[in-house]
């Protein structure tokens, strides 16, 4: 017998992926795929000095922002 899978929205999961890419394979159950994905935008976002950068955006300190990250790792690097 046949099972049928349960609706997912493909508009939930894009969004979900929003927040952190990663989150939209783990609602469609996907978890090898999001898992992979999660790690790399950690290792990424570490590597860079990323949420260094954003809190400092936060505080409203534009100028220590550009000079925190590290564009060599980053996908804008060459």
């Amino acid at each position: 017998m046949r099972q049928s899978r349960q609706y997912k929205s493909p508009f939930a999961a894009m969004l979900w992926s929003c927040v952190l890419p990663g989150f939209g394979p783990f609602y469609n159950k996907d978890y090898i795929v999001g898992a992979v994905l999660i790690g790399l935008e950690f290792i990424v976002n570490l590597n860079s000095n990323l949420n260094i950068s954003l809190i400092d955006s936060f505080m409203g300190d534009i100028n220590s922002t550009h000079h925190v990250i590290d564009y060599s790792q980053t996908f804008y690097g060459h």
